[in-house]
């Protein structure tokens, strides 16, 4: 069994990190400094590391690139709703990161696993918050190219009703193309540096009928076209944020099971009683899982009862 733990920062978790058995740990962007990691590695030592890499979410890209801005297909704004993604066909956003993976490769870690590597929506919700995207002049253009016609239509809501019409599956695999380019980027990028470093991806667990083929649709996310690129899925297995019962859990873990590619689900920590939390960890550890993360450390150390749970499991 596999047991990792997310890290988002070094404050006040020496102690725990020196109690717990760990194979990995996965380590936020605040951890992206050779000083981090020099002070980490004394404490942990032999243990993997992995840097958790945002793709197209973060406020300091929605800064950098103000015109990779998401369009929505029915006029959403998402800025104004909190969601700090950019559009995925920006080439300024995907040099940026093949860079910051490059940058990234010149630290002592094991392991790169991209997060929000997909279209934006709201999914860890018990109803989740929908977005149709992207819709931008750029999008329109180059799936215009891909399909070698023209999209009709004088306002964004024309052309979204002739795509979803006439396009609706070149659409989605247009979507997904996009996505999956940015996986086969790191892959590259990697691959080229000669180092040996894993590559995984999060992704968020919906099945194929959810949503309307939503994984696909709205996400942009093909597992089928990502996983032989990768060396492990990390599906985010967070319960009760999906408003799930803990059952749940080992439902995923049969799922994923036919994805016939290593799998590290990742667990939550906060908003569930012990009993919760210890049946999640019985969960996600079920064969044929790789093991699980624990999400995450910061939170966990605040809840003595649950540090025990995970000592007791990672022995």
């Amino acid at each position: 069994m596999h047991k990792s733990i997310f890290l988002d920062s070094l404050n006040n978790t020496q102690e725990a990190l020196k109690s717990i058995t760990l194979d990995s740990i996965f380590i936020g962007s605040k951890l992206f400094s050779t000083e981090s990691i020099s002070s980490l590695r004394s404490i942990v030592k032999d243990t993997h590391i992995y840097a958790d890499v945002p793709v197209f979410c973060g406020e300091d890209l929605v800064k950098l690139f103000p015109d990779a801005v998401i369009i929505e297909a029915f006029g959403k704004d998402l800025v104004k709703d909190g969601i700090s993604f950019v559009c995925p066909t920006h080439s300024g956003v995907r040099e940026y990161f093949q860079k910051r993976i490059t940058d990234l490769l010149k630290l002592d870690i094991n392991g790169i696993w991209l997060d929000c590597a997909r279209y934006p929506t709201v999914w860890d919700k018990s109803n989740p918050i929908i977005y149709d995207t992207c819709y931008c002049k750029r999008c329109i253009s180059l799936f215009e190219k891909h399909i070698g016609e023209k999209i009709v239509g004088t306002t964004l809501e024309d052309k979204f009703l002739h795509i979803d019409g006439s396009y609706y599956i070149e659409w989605l695999r247009f979507k997904c193309d996009q996505i999956t380019s940015i996986v086969e980027l790191a892959r590259k990028t990697i691959t080229n540096s000669k180092k040996e470093m894993k590559l995984g991806i999060f992704v968020v667990p919906w099945e194929d009928s959810e949503y309307s083929a939503g994984i696909k649709r709205i996400l942009g996310i093909n597992i089928e076209q990502i996983s032989p690129l990768v060396e492990t899925v990390s599906p985010m297995l967070y319960h009760k944020m999906c408003g799930k019962d803990v059952e749940w859990v080992k439902e995923k873990v049969n799922y994923y099971w036919n994805l016939g590619k290593p799998f590290l689900p990742l667990i939550q920590t906060g908003d569930v009683s012990l009993d919760e939390f210890k049946k999640s960890m019985e969960f996600a550890i079920l064969k044929p899982s790789a093991g699980v993360c624990v999400f995450y450390l910061d939170d966990l150390i605040k809840q003595r009862e649950k540090v025990d749970i995970v000592l007791d499991f990672f022995r």
